[in-house]
C-alpha cells in the first residue's frame, strides 16, 4: 500500500457489490521469534477476506517462513472488480520480501495496476533502502522497511517504501489502544494503530505482534481485511500453491535462489 485516496484503495492492498475473482498466493517471512532455536523452521499461512461495506470482494494470502535467522515473505495478489460479467478494474501484484536476523534485506515486486506496470527492486544498505523502478537508476530512500504490514515494525517507522511504485511514504502512527475484533473466526483483543500522512489506514496487531486486521475508507465506502480461520486456509492452500507454481514473477525469484 502506498499513497492516499485512490492509491490507498489500490495499494493498501485494497482491493462494488461486484463480481470479483481474486486470489492471493504466498509470502515467506515474518519477524524473527527469538524463542525459536536457530535450526528450527516454521511456516504460517494467513488469508484475509477483503470486505467493502461488509461484502466480500476478494482475498489476501500470505505465507510466513522462518529458518536459521532468515525470514521470507512472498505475496501474490490478483484482483478483479466488475459489474456482472464486465471487469471494471484489475489489479495484480507479486511481492517477495526477505529479512535476516530481524532486519529488512530486500523486496522485489511486480504489479499490474489495471494496465499500468511496475517492477520494483529494493535492497537495504547502511544508509537506507536503494530502490530501482522499472529498470531505472537506483535511488536511495532513507527508510528501513516497506509497506507490507505483516511486520509490526511498520507502525514504528516515520518513512516507508511503497511496494507498488517504490515511492517514499512519510507517515505517523498513533497507538490507539486495545480493541475487541473478529479474527480467525473468533473475538480477540488486538492493539489498534492509526497511520496517517501519505497513508490513511488503521492496523491491528494481536498480543503476539501478528498483523490481524486492516481498515480504511475510500470514497464513502468502508474497506476491511478480516483474518479467516485456519480451516479455510487449509482448504485454500492447495489452490493457491497450484496458482503460485504458474506465476512467472515468482518463478524468476526462485531461479535467483
Amino acid at each position: 500500500m502506498q499513497g492516499s485516496g485512490m492509491t490507498v484503495f489500490k495499494q493498501a492492498w485494497a482491493f462494488a457489490t461486484v463480481s470479483l475473482c481474486l486470489f492471493a498466493v504466498i509470502a515467506p517471512a515474518m519477524a524473527i521469534d527469538p524463542s525459536l532455536p536457530e535450526s528450527h523452521a516454521s511456516r504460517e499461512v494467513r488469508v484475509f477476506d477483503v470486505l467493502r461495506d461488509g461484502d466480500s470482494i476478494g482475498k489476501h494470502r500470505i505465507e510466513l517462513v522462518r529458518q536459521d535467522g532468515r525470514t521470507e515473505v512472498l505475496v501474490d495478489v490478483k484482483l478483479e472488480v466488475g459489474l456482472g460479467p464486465i471487469v471494471l478494474y484489475r489489479y495484480e501484484q507479486t511481492n517477495r520480501e526477505v529479512w535476516q536476523d530481524g532486519r529488512f534485506v530486500s523486496f522485489h515486486s511486480v504489479t499490474n495496476d489495471d494496465g499500468d506496470d511496475w517492477n520494483v527492486e529494493a535492497d537495504a544498505g547502511q544508509n537506507g533502502i536503494t530502490v530501482s523502478v522499472n529498470g531505472g537508476s537506483p535511488e536511495l530512500v532513507p527508510a528501513r522497511v516497506a509497506t507490507t504490514y505483516w511486520n509490526k515494525a511498520t507502525v514504528e517507522q516515520p518513512l516507508l517504501v511503497g511496494t507498488q511504485e517504490g515511492k517514499p511514504l512519510s507517515v505517523t502512527s498513533t497507538r490507539v489502544g486495545t480493541q475487541r475484533i473478529v479474527a480467525e473466526g473468533r473475538e480477540i483483543d488486538a492493539m489498534k494503530y492509526e497511520m496517517r500522512g501519505d497513508l490513511d489506514i488503521d492496523l491491528w496487531y494481536d498480543e503476539n505482534g501478528r498483523w490481524v486486521k486492516l481498515a480504511f475508507e475510500y470514497e464513502g465506502s468502508q474497506f476491511d481485511y478480516v483474518l479467516l480461520p485456519p480451516e479455510y486456509i487449509e482448504t485454500w492452500t492447495a489452490k493457491a500453491t497450484t496458482a503460485l507454481s504458474g506465476s512467472p514473477a515468482l518463478a524468476q525469484e526462485s531461479e535467483k535462489d
